[in-house]
């Protein structure tokens, strides 16, 4: 028998023993150190023992931190992929699991449930903002209807690329808005110095005229990539807006003081300084210098011109 033959022979003896695989399994962690997963169409991030963290081909069906092993195909010996997903655990997976949803919930009395589920806003389907694309800093503003001032208004499901925004010192905060006419625009606040300012929603920008806040994502100077940590949406608050806005707090007055003032004052309008305007039902006294200020019982409500109409 030739030296060739018998290195073939030895060659097929030894890949029949090894299998399909080039390598040893490799144990690694699912994820990356900042909690994200997907490196891609395919690819999925892991942790090597020394923290590495590399990117191998691998399905999405997995969570962070799960235990894995990765290696090599012989098909395909430059490709690094999950080779398999391993129960870690002290006793085998039970193979079905029954009906358990009650120890997720809060139970009759209020109490939480002994493995309760904590939702953040942002798993909420409708009219959420999540990461779409990390590196590319896309996010896609999930679908929903919801009512605004003018009525209803359906919201479909929109991507918005923010990677225009990332400011080149400091860090903002761009809203992602709907308007009454469902269109979807992103609005940046002011620059402000980082993005772990203790007061920094302070500078999250008032959504524009007749338009309504989706959420908004924060983003910052030399910022690699997008997280969904770094986007919130709001939970809102029922108040009164009008009597706790501070553009109106200096001129609102009571129904009964307006009633009041209109039964003590003439309703004409006239011309000149200290006349009374009768306006949209509502009075005012025109100062020396042409502004109009709110009147209750022949008193000035208000120390500040009134900006309306010019006269």
């Amino acid at each position: 028998m030739s030296v060739k033959r018998i290195k073939q022979d030895f060659l097929e003896h030894l890949s029949k023993k090894s299998g399909d695989w080039m390598d040893k399994p490799i144990p690694v962690l699912i994820g990356d150190e900042d909690g994200l997963i997907s490196a891609g169409p395919g690819l999925i991030y892991v942790r090597l023992i020394n923290a590495q963290v590399i990117t191998v081909l691998g399905s999405l069906n997995v969570y962070y931190n799960w235990h894995a092993t990765i290696g090599r195909l012989k098909t395909s010996p430059n490709v690094w992929r999950i080779r398999e997903v391993r129960e870690t655990y002290l006793t085998s997976v039970p193979q079905s699991i029954g009906l358990h949803h009650g120890q997720h919930e809060f139970d009759v009395d209020g109490n939480p449930g002994v493995d309760q589920v904590w939702n953040d806003r942002k798993s909420i389907k409708q009219l959420t903002v999540l990461v779409s694309d990390s590196a590319g800093f896309i996010v896609v503003v999930g679908s929903g209807v919801t009512i605004t001032k003018t009525g209803m208004i359906g919201i479909s499901e929109t991507l918005k690329d923010l990677s225009s925004y990332i400011p080149s010192s400091g860090a903002v905060f761009v809203n992602i808005e709907v308007d009454e006419d469902e269109v979807i625009s992103l609005h940046a606040g002011a620059n402000f110095s980082a993005p772990t300012l203790v007061n920094r929603f302070d500078y999250v920008p008032i959504p524009d005229f007749e338009h309504y806040l989706v959420g908004s994502a924060l983003l910052y100077e030399s910022q690699s990539r997008l997280l969904n940590k770094d986007i919130f949406v709001p939970m809102s608050l029922g108040t009164n807006y009008l009597l706790n806005s501070s553009a109106f707090s200096d001129i609102l007055v009571s129904v009964e003081d307006i009633q009041s003032a209109f039964e003590v004052l003439d309703t004409h309008t006239h011309e000149g300084v200290g006349a009374v305007l009768y306006y949209d039902q509502y009075v005012y006294e025109i100062d020396d210098d042409g502004n109009a200020f709110l009147v209750v019982e022949d008193d000035l409500v208000v120390t500040e011109p009134f900006p309306t109409y010019e006269l």
